[in-house]
């Protein structure tokens, strides 16, 4: 009886209803500023899960990130920063028993803009919410994030912003933890005693009391010993004490929680420790709306739009492309395409340290179709079976191709601006062995001592072999026989255009001068201490007649750009190399790989 009563008493305490309650701060913020940040230790300054309320006019944007990279997107702009603040103005702790000690304040941080851009879908972020009216989140928040705030970037930042904490559980359920235990245990111990009383009554023949004789009856013999039965009444006792001691057990996790414990901070960092500069999330993003709005520049063969996430080189050859391509739907474009229906194969984020404010910042990927990934190798092109056609001919049908995996170096210049792919490549060896996303790789320097060759020079070496061939005294620095740039843009392949050119009915001559480009050098480290590293070649081909008065008839793609279909002049034609390099580490013996490339002509005019 007293264990029923235990029971019920501490049961009922705690499943009994209570309004909820929380510790709540609120601030309402003044003035135009764009925008308003909530550091991670305000957020953290009392333990439990935080709730956050934004309320505002029209649009209301969140994001977070680190600190570090916050402020450097709000750069010069003006804005609030939401905290704990005493009388006197300092930071403080704050204490819900006394909250006219420290109270959440709005302090203004007047800068030269008073207008940034739209933070919402910024490659800045770990991740961002947008709503109207209000947003509301509640969450563990890390204490090293830092939240920012906004509208649109140009009306002043949502005014009212309130912090909320639960409180402490009532001191009431932490005793009807201790009531239910107790019942439990009281519940075992009389069963334990009322189970072992039975089982003494059965085997001593019940109470010493003479009973009037009955007649006898059949005997029937049961099926299960009397061991048997002892057996599962112990084993009875057994099961009830597990399972009071679990009912013990779930109510130990209340009187835990009940006391105040520091909320956990997954991922806080040292000032200082070097860390990926983007997360698996946000890598994930920031590729999917590159592959996205570059497939449908593609399609569209619009330079502007590729403007947005294609830079340098890579934005060269697209352009090129685009411009061929409107006037010659048929042609092949030399960039190579991401595939649209193409996985991340792999991702590599430059590291930064944790408190650093610098750009610009490096990521690397390789993406390939799931085809193209079965096997480590791209899968082969299939051809369809010809049939004739109407006139009884017969024409292949359109192969089914497989796309190679392509490379990507991308480059955010600066905190308010996005990952434009810099470089990308067809990949024609295997990619080497490079650290894990979750830990990044370091930026090497173009004078790193770690690699076999000076990074800053393989560039320049390269395209001494491609002038000379075997005569260059690099030549076996590198792999070439499994190299395939070289055979378009080698030594060979220009011997031959001239001896074309010089065999024609009208000769022309034909000369090319091939340089190193002037992008910047990127070079990122490899798990064995090597180095893959990019680089960018420019070769000029001038084609003139050889005898006065002829001319030169432009082909292809040099009449296309140029606008021109014959000239006495000739033509000066531009093409640009993107290069994909491995560099090993010092101590190896193996050559320069060339992991990928991409190239063809980006100009053409008259002479």
């Amino acid at each position: 009886m007293a264990a029923a009563v235990l029971l019920a008493f501490g049961i009922g305490v705690r499943t009994a209803p209570e309004p909820v309650q929380k510790y709540d701060y609120a601030v309402e913020s003044e003035g135009s500023a764009p925008l308003t940040i909530v550091d991670g230790s305000t957020l953290n300054a009392l333990d439990g899960r935080q709730t956050m309320t934004v309320r505002g006019d029209g649009q209301i944007v969140a994001a977070y990130a680190r600190r570090a990279d916050v402020l450097a997107w709000v750069g010069s702009a003006s804005y609030n920063e939401v905290a704990f603040r005493d009388a006197d103005g300092e930071a403080c702790t704050p204490d819900p028993s006394a909250p006219e000690l420290c109270g959440l304040e709005s302090i203004a941080h007047p800068g030269d803009e008073l207008a940034v851009p739209d933070p919402y879908g910024a490659d800045l972020w770990i991740e961002d919410f947008r709503d109207e009216g209000s947003l509301r989140m509640t969450e563990t928040f890390p204490v090293d994030l830092t939240y920012v705030l906004a509208s649109d970037g140009t009306a002043p930042a949502p005014a009212e912003i309130e912090l909320a904490w639960p409180t402490p559980p009532p001191a009431s359920r932490e005793v009807s933890a201790w009531f239910i235990i107790a019942g439990a245990v009281l519940g075992v111990i009389g069963l334990v005693l009322l189970l072992g009383a039975v089982y003494r009554m059965r085997h001593k023949g019940g109470p010493k009391r003479r009973m009037p004789k009955v007649p006898k009856r059949p005997t029937i013999k049961s099926v299960r010993s009397p061991k048997a039965a002892a057996a599962r009444a112990g084993a009875g006792v057994v099961i009830l004490a597990i399972a009071a001691v679990g009912l013990g057990n779930a109510g130990t996790p209340a009187i835990a929680a009940s006391t105040p414990q520091p909320t956990p901070t997954p991922g806080a960092t040292e000032p200082g420790a070097a860390i990926p500069a983007l997360d698996e999330r946000q890598i994930r993003r920031i590729f999917e709306r590159v592959r996205d709005t570059i497939g449908t520049a593609d399609e569209g063969n619009d330079a502007a739009l590729a403007a947005t996430r294609v830079d340098g080189p890579a934005l060269e050859l697209k352009t090129a492309d685009y411009a061929l391509r409107a006037k010659d739907a048929g042609q092949i474009p030399s960039s190579p395409a991401i595939p649209q229906d193409g996985e991340l194969a792999l991702s590599l984020p430059q590291q930064v340290p944790a408190d650093s404010d610098a750009w610009p910042r490096r990521l690397f990927l390789v993406a390939a179709q799931p085809q193209a990934l079965e096997g480590g190798e791209p899968a082969p092109t299939a051809t369809a079976t010809p049939t004739p056609g109407p006139d009884g001919t017969v024409a292949p049908e359109p192969a089914v191709a497989v796309l190679p995996p392509v490379a990507m170096v991308l480059t955010q210049a600066g905190p308010r601006d996005a990952y434009k792919v810099e470089y990308l490549v067809a990949l024609q060896a295997d990619i080497p062995e490079v650290p894990a996303t979750e830990d990044g790789t370091a930026l090497l320097p173009p004078d790193s001592s770690l690699v076999s060759f000076p990074l800053a020079g393989v560039t320049p070496a390269y395209v001494d072999i491609l002038t000379q061939d075997t005569a260059s005294p690099v030549y076996d620095a590198f792999d070439i026989a499994n190299d395939r740039f070289i055979l378009g843009w080698g030594l060979a392949k220009q011997q031959a255009q001239q001896q074309n050119q010089a065999g024609q009915e009208s000769p022309n001559n034909m000369a090319f001068a091939t340089t190193a480009g002037d992008s910047p050098l990127i070079a990122l480290a490899t798990t064995e201490g090597g180095a893959i590293v990019t680089g960018t070649v420019r070769q000029l081909a001038n084609v003139s007649p050889a005898e006065a008065g002829a001319k030169v008839i432009g082909q292809g793609d040099i009449q296309l750009l140029s606008g021109v279909e014959r000239t006495e002049r000739g033509y000066a034609s531009t093409y640009v190399g993107q290069l994909l390099f491995y560099v090993p580490p010092l101590d190896s013996e193996g050559p320069i790989v060339v992991l990928g490339y991409a190239g063809g002509i980006v100009s053409s005019k008259e002479l």
